[in-house]
């Protein structure tokens, strides 16, 4: 019995953060062995079983809170359990404004495509419009001369009908 209580001793002892791992999974694979602990009757301190979990939490993410948690007049009657729901809280809290923040990014993209989508419109658009102005200088020419401009003006109607399709436009049908 001395063993398994040196494992699990040494377990908690070194317990901490894994590479890639969610708050979920940590506070899963920790509560997993508080349980463990509390089999083979080793003891703990509220405090002691707290600043264990705080330690093994990425302190980027959750240096800040735990400090503003730690430093509430009421955190030294937190349970365990109480703290968990804590963090659980704040993750749900977290996980809200990334959502939020998603959902505005991706709006952002969509305005922006949009604006991109009728700047383009508008420069086919002008395009055409000269196009047209040159049909109308065509007919005052001569025969060779009408020839080659008729041969420029299709040109340029089909690299704007090509421009065009890139932004998904149709001009003729």
């Amino acid at each position: 019995m001395d063993f398994a209580i040196n494992i699990v001793l040494n377990k908690f002892n070194n317990f901490s953060g894994i590479d890639g791992e969610s708050t979920k999974q940590l506070i899963e694979r920790y509560s997993h062995l508080v349980l463990e602990m509390r089999r083979l009757d080793i003891k703990k301190t509220n405090k002691e079983w707290i600043d264990k979990l705080c330690d093994a939490l990425p302190y980027d993410e959750w240096g800040t809170y735990l400090m503003m948690l730690k430093n509430k007049t009421d955190f030294i009657f937190y349970s365990l359990s109480d703290f968990i729901e804590k963090i659980k809280e704040r993750e749900l809290e977290i996980q809200k404004i990334r959502n939020e923040a998603k959902l505005k990014s991706e709006k952002i993209d969509q305005d922006v495509k949009e604006q991109v989508k009728e700047i383009s419109a508008i420069k086919v658009e002008k395009k055409a419009e000269a196009i047209l102005e040159d049909e109308r200088d065509i007919f005052g020419k001569d025969n060779t001369e009408k020839q080659i401009a008729i041969n420029s003006h299709l040109a340029k109607i089909i690299q704007l009908e090509k421009e065009a399709e890139m932004i998904g436009l149709k001009l003729l049908s």
